[in-house]
């Protein structure tokens, strides 16, 4: 959930949404909630209702009240939603068996709950993951492909990816992933909102492959990743690494603070570290 946690119950109905300044809001709902995205100050859900249905609710939470409501049919499986930045608007995207066979298809809604957009990105694979890339574009992927999102010219051709995505992380338009091919992995950067596939659209960041995990920063404009006993902080733009610094024990986890300041975690401590 963007700029917060969602806390569900492992039964019944209701959430918890914890914030960055560690503020709370509680409320009880009309279904099972499985997953969300947050802005201030509406809370996007989707979920079960007590009949059996999915559905997708948008909350207001100075009232505590629903702004609006979408109805699923029985074949139809949201798989996540979120807001889409710099609109008044949010997507959802699921998994449509209604013709008898896997299809991935694309819903757009306005805050009362106006369909805008109603597309099948493909019909014959699933694409679980997107991040929104700007200017209303949209990149969908999973283990293997990707197809990038246009509202005006609609979904691209689907393209493969150069490797099997084991870690993946999203910010300022541009898309992370920790690609493993061959039993090696390097990190592969997304950030073109233009036609996928391009020499600038596709960029693996330079420096030494093995890298186990790694953290984007708020803006996207920075990576950092741990590689062996090594801690490496990339510049998005450039590919290329900005600064160096020694682990005492090999990392296992990488949370990004701020631009320069991340929690890295090892098998006995977690410790903030200041780079650049």
């Amino acid at each position: 959930m963007g700029e917060g946690l969602l806390v569900t119950p492992g039964q019944g109905s209701g959430y918890m949404a914890v914030f960055p300044d560690l503020s709370t809001y509680e409320s009880d709902t009309r279904e099972i909630v499985y997953g969300g995205d947050y802005r201030d100050p509406f809370l996007l859900a989707f979920g079960s209702s007590l009949k059996g249905r999915m559905v997708a609710s948008l909350f207001d939470t100075r009232t505590g009240s629903y702004q609006t409501v979408l109805t699923f049919a029985s074949l139809e499986w949201p798989l996540s939603l979120s807001f889409i930045p710099g609109t008044d608007q949010f997507d959802v995207l699921m998994l449509d068996l209604s013709q008898g066979k896997m299809a991935t298809r694309y819903l757009r809604c306005d805050f009362e709950g106006k369909l805008l957009m109603d597309v099948i990105l493909s019909a014959d694979d699933l694409f679980p993951l997107r991040i929104h890339l700007g200017g209303g574009k949209a990149l969908f992927y999973n283990e293997r492909e990707m197809v990038c999102f246009d509202p005006l010219a609609g979904a691209g051709e689907v393209s493969p990816l150069p490797g099997v995505p084991v870690q993946s992380a999203c910010a300022g338009g541009r898309l992370v992933l920790l690609m493993e091919e061959g039993g090696d992995t390097g990190l592969l950067v997304i950030s073109s909102p233009g036609s996928l596939g391009g020499d600038n659209s596709l960029q693996f960041l330079e420096g030494p492959r093995g890298i186990s995990c790694f953290a984007l920063d708020p803006d996207g404009a920075s990576v950092l990743a741990a590689s062996g006993r090594e801690l490496l902080l990339y510049n998005t733009e450039a590919g290329q690494v900005m600064a160096r610094q020694d682990a005492d024990r090999p990392v296992q986890r990488i949370l990004a603070l701020s631009s320069r300041h991340f929690l890295v975690i090892d098998e006995e401590e977690a410790t903030i570290v200041t780079l650049g």
